[in-house]
This record gives structure tokens, sequence and C-alpha cells, in this order.
């Protein structure tokens, strides 16, 4: 349960016992039982409470510092720059261009765009939930702001931000797993991460999700193994994925190319 919504249950039940000690006198059976009610909500109220701190907990504990620093520092795109984007494609999109050509302004664009949420929720159909979660790749920064562990770390954060109702189950796997360890960078390396993600989005029947992945060419490490993890990001039928990568040296297959630089074309 969010916080927000516990605040509100507990103004409703002070409403309640304020308009209590406004009311007509009553009986003593009466007041017996509506006290009765106040303390049910209370108690109600109390584990509610509990659940909301154990949640933050862990949503706390897969946050790393400067999570969305790079996504913040990106200017935002000016007025119609980008329109191309929303023409009618299928597949995995791949924006593809040199360094300062405006990729990360792109998609930064498009993760804020509204028409991007409101077509994505077309494409996620009637009562599909429809979650948009992003990830900026930065060189300069952290190993963690340059690493598949962070990737997995913020789309997993992200999701779970947004889809709440599989916070129980993460918590349950930590239990399981966390064992003697209690630094959050040493409990989530990528196995955990990508095993949770996993899971997290198997489990969402009901909820589409949509990827935007910024900066592939700034990953450290081996570039097989992101892009393997990218394709395996893109099979889920649940999961739409858009990319910016800058990987000469690997194949990609089944991709719409729109090339912002013309002399960044391929070789």
């Amino acid at each position: 349960m969010r916080k927000g919504d516990v605040e509100a249950k507990l103004s409703g039940v002070l409403k309640d016992l304020s308009q209590l000690t406004l009311e007509q006198p009553i009986g003593l059976d009466t007041i017996s039982i509506k006290l009765d009610g106040f303390a049910g909500s209370i108690s109600q109220l109390q584990r509610d409470m509990k659940v909301t701190n154990s949640y933050q907990d862990t949503l706390r504990s897969i946050l790393f510092e400067r999570l969305k620093y790079r996504c913040d520092r990106i200017p935002a795109a000016y007025s119609k720059t980008f329109d191309w984007a929303f023409e009618d494609e299928n597949g995995t999109f791949w924006i593809r261009g040199k360094a300062g050509s405006g990729k990360s302004i792109l998609m930064k664009f498009l993760c804020n765009e509204s028409r991007t949420s409101g077509n994505l929720q077309t494409w996620a159909g009637r009562g599909q939930k429809l979650v948009i979660a992003k990830y900026f790749f930065w060189n300069p920064g952290s190993s963690l702001q340059k690493s598949r562990e962070g990737l997995l770390r913020s789309l997993l954060f992200d999701v779970l931000c947004q889809c709440p109702e599989h916070i129980a189950e993460v918590e349950r796997r930590m239990i399981r797993r966390r064992g003697e360890i209690h630094d959050d960078d040493e409990f989530w390396t990528w196995e955990m991460a990508w095993a949770t993600f996993n899971e997290v989005v198997s489990e969402a029947k009901t909820t589409k999700i949509c990827l935007f992945i910024d900066g592939l060419d700034e990953f450290e490490g081996d570039g097989e193994n992101l892009l393997e993890t990218v394709r395996v990001l893109s099979s889920y039928a649940t999961v739409k994925l858009c990319f910016e990568p800058t990987l000469n040296r690997y194949a990609y297959k089944n991709i719409t190319c729109h090339i912002l630089d013309p002399s960044a074309q391929p070789s």
C-alpha cells in the first residue's frame, strides 16, 4: 500500500471519529460498536503502515546513488523536433547517431512525451496496466551507472514503483537469499537483479512494459553480454523496447533504424 493511501485511510478514520462527537446523544451500545469499528480501522492502518515501511525498505535496497542523475542532466527537446518518432512502425526501434547528435535528448523526449504513453496504452490494450521504465547509461559516472547491475536495478525500481503489488514477492525472494549479506550493492548482484526482474515481468500478466535504454555505448563491460540482455528483454510478449546503441561490431536483427546523422550510416 502506498503512503498516500494509508494517509487517506487515517484521515477517514479521524473524520468519522470527529463526526461521532458531533452527533446527537446516542446509546452506550451504539458508542461501543462504533469505537470497536474505529479500533479495527486503526489496527488495519498499523498493519498497512508496517507493510508500507517494508515496501519502502525493499525499494531503498534496490535504489543506488544518482540512479536518475544522467537523465536529469539531459536538456529538453525543441518542439516538434522528433515528431517522426510517432510514425507507425513495428518491432524494436534502434536510434543511431554520432556523439552529440541528440540521441539522449530524443530518448528523454520519448520517455516523457504524452503521445508516447497514449500510444503505448493503445498497444497495451483495454484493462491492461502500462508501465514505462527507463535507464540512461553514463560512462563518467559510478560503476553502477555504466553496468548491467545498474541497468537492472533501475528498471526493477521503476517497475516496482508502478506495480507495488509485486513487492511482496520480491521481499520473500530477498529474505530467502539475503542470509548474512547486509550491503545492498553486494546483495543486488547481476544474477539476483536479473532473476528478480524476470520473475516480476513473468508474473505481471495484466501489465505491459515499455523499456527505454539510452547510451549502450557508454556501458562498461562485455558488449555481447549486454546485447544478450537486450535480446532477452525484447523477447517478452508483454515488453516493448526502445534502445540507443553505438556498438557497431554486433549484429542486430529485426530492428527499425532511424539515423539522426547521415554520416553515421553503417559501413
